[in-house]
């Protein structure tokens, strides 16, 4: 049996080195603003964490992320799946983030800053 994981991923560079952004896409069936803000905030002070967006009408959450910090997308998974929200955290097909922001309201939980992480 094989698993294929598919993130998106997209390079960009800054004066002083080159980020590897890179967005994983996880459906949370009970995503509501409370369980919303008790991931973001587990999270929040991994070093690499760029960007976190929600879609409630999908129930779907979208972290961006630093490939070059942050090399394995488990780190991210077991963070998340540890936390007590009543809910399972399915990592879905991440090429569906575009059509997502496209076609969907999407709320900015975390944005990107500049800060050195």
């Amino acid at each position: 049996m094989f698993l294929l994981l598919c993130t998106t991923v997209s390079v960009c560079f800054s004066a002083d080195s080159a980020e590897v952004k890179k967005e994983i896409l996880l459906r949370i069936p009970l995503l509501s603003p409370k369980s919303t803000r008790i991931l973001s905030n587990s999270i929040d002070s991994l070093k690499g964490i760029m960007e976190i967006e929600a879609c409630y009408e999908l129930r779907v959450f979208i972290i961006t992320f630093d490939a070059n910090k942050i090399s394995d997308e488990a780190t991210i998974m077991n963070i998340l799946n540890k936390q007590d929200i009543n809910t399972t955290i399915e990592k879905i097909n991440s090429s569906d983030i575009p059509v997502i922001k496209k076609n969907y309201k999407i709320s900015k939980i975390k944005p990107i800053d500049n800060k050195t992480q």
